[in-house]
């Protein structure tokens, strides 16, 4: 399993035990840009069994802090 597809399953892991999104979800900026990149389906998939159509509609914001070595932090809106 990739480091972008064990992301995604701890992500929906953590939705489908606590039936809710998770309101931090911290990853590096290289996986980062892996998750965003052409060749990732991270945005493009469609979980079914949460009923989320597009991750890209779940309100989040993507926050980069101003020191190299803190991750990539995604936000609720």
């Amino acid at each position: 399993m990739t480091l972008p597809d064990q992301i995604k399953q701890a992500f929906f892991d953590y939705i489908d035990q606590n039936h809710s999104v998770p309101n931090y979800l911290l990853v590096s900026s290289d996986t980062h840009k892996s998750l965003l990149s052409d060749q990732s389906d991270f945005i493009k998939t469609i979980p079914m069994d949460t009923g989320m159509v597009d991750m890209k509609f779940l309100g989040y914001e993507v926050g980069i802090s101003n020191g190299n070595d803190t991750p990539f932090t995604w936000k609720m809106n």
